[in-house]
């Protein structure tokens, strides 16, 4: 009776097996689908791997077009995998991202100063609401009176037309 027992224990192993292969296969075309569609995305939808993976290769490109040294070029890609962290290089307005090849084209606000030997990403000040309004019509603001001069107002005219 063991030995029976064994022998369909064996063959159980043998299907799953046979199914194995056929999920493997599955599993790759899966996998190669993936790797077609990923490399089609849009910045924004690359995961962060892929993301630092496109950031280094900047990085080396940036370095050859820039003669930077290999130290410079290290920096360059800490410098930019930091942001990536902090969330700055998330937004297309960001980052100039060529979906069809796959590169960065550039980083729009990525400078370098040959000075301290340091990169920044400058990023241009947004303009808050009251500078706006400010903007739109020159000359001394208008200010709303307050409820107490309104009350102010309306005594002193009771009082006079006693």
């Amino acid at each position: 009776m063991s030995h029976n027992k064994q022998l369909n224990q064996f063959k159980l192993s043998c299907n799953i097996f046979s199914d194995s292969n056929a999920s493997n296969i599955d599993i790759d075309k899966f996998l190669e689908e993936e790797k077609t569609i990923n490399k089609n995305a849009t910045w924004n939808k690359l995961n962060k791997l892929d993301k630092t993976k496109k950031l280094y290769e900047f990085s080396e490109k940036y370095g050859k077009e820039n003669n930077l040294t290999m130290r410079e070029i290290k920096e360059l890609k800490q410098y930019l995998k930091q942001n990536l962290d902090r969330k700055k290089l998330q937004n297309l307005k960001e980052v100039s991202y060529d979906k069809e090849s796959g590169h960065i084209k550039s980083i729009t606000h990525l400078q370098f100063n040959k000075n301290t030997k340091k990169f920044t990403l400058r990023v241009p000040e947004k303009k808050s609401a009251k500078s706006k309004k400010s903007s739109k019509s020159p000359g001394k603001p208008q200010t709303k009176p307050n409820k107490t001069s309104k009350i102010r107002k309306k005594k002193s005219e009771t009082n006079l037309s006693k």
